[in-house]
């Protein structure tokens, strides 16, 4: 999901005699991201009350579904400043809805000697994921660079469309996720917590 933090501003950055892009400075760049950032901040608070009412499963996928909206629109419909800064809030909303499930989400599925390692994986993971998909969209981006110096549009267009297809085979593969309800989240977990004996 970061890696949006560096398509975004190239593609914002990028003249408009290129067929594309909207000639930002690199202040104006940054205020293009200000809906997702917001977004964040405030969706993100959110989420323990929507954890508490359903589990923190379905807020995950909910933050995989508006992040892959997100992207889709990026994809295809990016010709307009406001359409830069929805796409920015769904993603800013997904982000803040998957990052701070994900994390109660797995403790809820280990037992207490396990969630180092577990939430350990998972920010080793979630920084692979990362450095590859931006090499994977870098690449994708650069290799259709025009005689200009600019990528291409359709090189964006891939990229963004590239970043959609992953989030849905997340979203997908999230479905199978286990899941405690609200109210057994805090209690004994069958794993790792000590059964008391009868006295």
């Amino acid at each position: 999901l970061p890696i949006s933090f560096i398509l975004l501003p190239e593609y914002v950055e990028t003249p408009k005699l290129a067929g594309y892009g909207f000639g930002s400075s690199v202040t104006q760049a940054g205020l293009f991201l200000v809906p997702s950032t917001l977004a964040m901040l405030i969706v993100g608070s959110q989420t323990g009350r929507l954890e508490k009412l359903f589990g923190s499963k379905p807020p995950l996928l909910a933050g995989g579904v508006f992040a892959t909206a997100s992207f889709a629109m990026l994809a295809f419909a990016r010709g307009q400043q406001w359409e830069i800064y929805v796409a920015a809030a769904l993603l800013g909303s997904g982000i803040g809805l998957a990052f701070a499930a994900m994390a109660n989400l797995i403790i809820e599925n280990v037992g207490p000697e396990q969630t180092g390692v577990a939430t350990g994986m998972n920010t080793v993971t979630r920084t692979v994921g990362g450095a590859f998909g931006g090499a994977a969209t870098a690449s994708i981006v650069g290799g259709t660079l025009a005689a200009n110096g600019y990528a291409t549009a359709n090189g964006y267009t891939a990229a963004f469309a590239l970043c959609a297809g992953a989030l849905v085979v997340g979203v997908v593969c999230g479905l199978w996720i286990p899941q405690r309800r609200p109210a057994e989240t805090f209690g004994p977990h069958p794993t790792g917590d000590p059964v008391e004996s009868a006295a």
